[in-house]
């Protein structure tokens, strides 16, 4: 199966690599490959947050693209996404 991506819009985010122990105890070892990111007024997040539940329009259906890498958003809070490389 071919999945083809449609550009939504550019987002300016501020990266956060998961190092606390919170986080390593939730993700595991996948935690090397994650990135926690919020963008300026929480814009992104409240794009993606009401996409959390919705079925048609779910937010697994997204991705987001970081130095030329695909990320697949594994959770989405008020205040912060975070990413996981596929």
């Amino acid at each position: 199966m071919v999945a083809t991506y449609q550009k939504i819009a550019d987002h300016l985010v501020q990266i956060q690599e998961l190092t606390d122990e919170i986080s390593t105890a939730i993700y595991g070892a996948d935690v090397n490959r994650m990135y926690r990111i919020s963008s300026p007024h929480a814009s992104l997040e409240a794009f993606l947050f009401e996409k959390v539940n919705n079925t048609s329009d779910n937010v697994s259906l997204y991705t987001i693209v970081y130095h030329a890498h695909r990320y697949r958003i594994v959770a989405v809070k008020n205040n912060w996404i975070d990413i996981e490389l596929l």
